[in-house]
């Protein structure tokens, strides 16, 4: 857990930070076909909140 933290404090102050695609859950599988050819340029987020989930 330290050394999450600080790993954590160092992107903090180095003002990086990830880069994020962020999909609805009834794009998943074309996420994961999307991984699979490597045409992924972010990582997903999957969003399950705001997801029509019915």
């Amino acid at each position: 857990m330290e050394e999450t933290r600080e790993i954590l404090d160092f992107w903090a102050e180095k003002g990086l930070y990830s880069m994020i695609e962020v999909v609805k859950m009834d794009y998943a599988n074309n996420a994961f076909e999307r991984m699979e050819r490597n045409d992924v340029r972010y990582r997903f987020v999957l969003d399950v909140a705001g997801s029509n989930m019915e």
